[in-house]
């Protein structure tokens, strides 16, 4: 007990020292197995995802549950398995298997579900996808607990990122019935939420419901003690209010009560991937003014105190076994310094894209949006791969307009069918609204169209956005039209466009944007003006 508490406070060493005195003292493998998991999420709630991982890794393969050395088709083998289990056992058969009450059974699969999170958050995903079809094997051996909703939503996951999105939600949906089978604390329920939330449900659901249901893991994971995972889907909650277009100064204030709640608990998992959203919530709610020279130059040096690395490996595994092991304290740090800074500058470099592209600075932001790909191509989330083709398609068709580059205006293409595609993924998908507005950029920049299939274009997609609720998309797709008609000459079209996306910027409460394009677009902008006032009123009744 006193172990648990050293190390809740954040005094991992203490902890260690203390887990490491269980650990030899205990007499049986599964005694340890509930101090392992212990130090596991303890290391992975003060950001020691690295350390973690190995940890929880080695201590699978000395129960056995976890081979040594991979053999690749023995891991092909596994997926088929599985695949198949799914695939021909109805949800119905599923829920009526039998349950699994053996403790030491119960804690070998809590053990494999660690590995699977800790990998994930590592990543390494041979050892994620190996360590789930070991888990998935022992429920379709043994049957099920509270713990196999986790191992249906990492199935959906799985299988909605290989592009199988009807399994993906029947996975989902399932993995959601079978919590309610059993009440109570559970203790995987928060990565339930969190795992269909992000890679499933965000794809059709409207922002409302997921927020909603990323609140439900919050509450699920705080009642069951995982204070790192109650945190995260916290987060990751507030980044879908943004990305769902709901008001910046309500986000602003839920994001800073989070990051003054995450250090009261001691989550330093979150610290990173907090303050960039909120770096860029700050900003676009004038909160403070950016020194566009200085923004360009940043680099990674205080991302974590270092510069930025390549892949991770497996870590050092010297806690399982209470060796001091090879691993240096210097490249134990650099390995910490890795995994912490993969997640950061993710959001690091999409919030900074976002940044420079709203003020239309394309050069600076495609030197960004190459940073946020590179740094994000190993998530398939919706929020990552959507973002990443949209924030593409937009810089390109803007870099095009200045340099006239058939290369840019491909890009363009390109990114345009990514979304299309993705449109067709699940019924009334919410990349829709985003898909039409590349359209109109593509369609704007073709040579001899009619400007009323311009306008055609620009009009579907902004009253597709209002019609989901989407407005920071449609107050971007108002300035982007009202910019082309300006080029063009077509002064009709360009007032009302421009007043359209003055007052969606200000509903949204997106003041920077606002002052920025009454500044510039000044005589086309009347902030009075009745007409627009009512406009905005009727768009956030829809």
């Amino acid at each position: 007990a006193r172990s648990k508490v050293e190390l809740a406070l954040g005094k991992t060493t203490l902890g260690q020292e203390l887990c490491q005195l269980l650990l030899s003292n205990a007499k049986t493998f599964s005694d340890k197995i509930p101090t392992f998991l212990a130090l596991a999420v303890s290391l992975g709630k003060h950001n020691q995802h690295v350390d973690a991982f190995a940890f929880a890794k080695a201590a699978c393969v000395q129960e056995g549950t976890f081979p040594r050395r991979f053999v690749v088709f023995k891991l092909l083998r596994d997926i088929g398995i599985v695949k198949r289990f799914f695939r021909d056992t109805s949800d119905e058969e599923i829920l009526n298997m039998p349950r699994v009450t053996d403790a030491e059974r119960t804690h070998s699969m809590r053990l494999l579900q660690e590995l699977t999170i800790r990998a994930s958050l590592v990543p390494n995903t041979s050892v994620y996808i190996a360590s789930f079809c070991k888990s998935a094997r022992l429920m379709m051996k043994h049957g099920i607990n509270k713990d196999t909703p986790f191992i249906l939503a990492t199935n959906a996951l799985l299988t909605a990122s290989g592009g199988d999105h009807e399994m993906g939600i029947r996975l989902a949906n399932l993995s959601h019935n079978m919590l309610e089978l059993f009440p109570g604390s559970r203790p995987r329920a928060g990565w339930v939420y969190l795992i269909t939330n992000l890679y499933v449900d965000a794809w059709y659901k409207t922002p409302i419901d997921v927020i909603a249901s990323y609140q439900q893991g919050y509450m699920a994971a705080m009642g069951a003690g995982d204070f790192e995972n109650g945190f995260l889907n916290w987060q990751l909650g507030v980044m879908h209010a943004y990305t769902g277009c709901c008001n910046l100064d309500e986000i602003l204030l839920n994001g800073d009560l989070l990051m003054n709640q995450a250090t009261v608990y001691g989550i330093e998992s979150v610290m990173g991937m907090g303050s960039e959203i909120l770096r860029l919530i700050q900003f676009l709610t004038g909160s403070y003014d950016i020194d566009w020279n200085e923004f360009e130059k940043e680099d990674d040096e205080d991302i974590d105190g270092q510069h930025l690395f390549g892949s991770v490996d497996d870590g050092d595994q010297s806690l399982v076994s209470g060796k001091t092991g090879t691993t240096s304290a210097a490249a134990a740090a650099a390995k910490h310094s890795e995994s912490n800074a993969k997640t950061r500058r993710t959001f690091r470099y999409w919030a900074k894209t976002q940044m420079a592209l709203f003020f239309f600075k394309y050069d600076m932001a495609a030197k960004f949006v190459r940073e946020y790909t590179k740094a994000s191509s190993h998530d398939s989330s919706y929020e990552n791969v959507v973002w990443r083709s949209f924030l593409s398609g937009l810089i390109a068709a803007g870099l095009y307009r200045k340099t006239k580059n058939p290369q840019h205006r491909r890009n363009l293409r390109n990114m345009y069918k990514n979304l299309k595609k993705m449109t067709k993924l699940v019924d009334d998908s919410n990349v829709k609204d985003r898909c039409l507005l590349l359209k109109a950029e593509w369609v704007s920049l073709q040579g001899g169209k009619l400007p009323h299939k311009v306008l055609d274009a620009y009009n579907h997609a902004i009253q597709t956005a209002l019609l989901r609720g989407q407005i920071q998309t449609a107050a971007l797709g108002c300035e982007l039209a009202g910019e082309h008609f300006l080029r063009v000459k077509r002064e009709q079209f360009v007032g009302d466009f421009f007043q359209r996306a003055f007052y969606f910027y200000k509903d949204w409460g997106c003041v920077a944007k606002a002052d920025h394009l009454q500044d510039h677009r000044s005589s086309y902008i009347d902030p009075m003006s009745s007409r627009a006032l009512k406009s905005s009123a009727k768009n956030k009744r829809i």
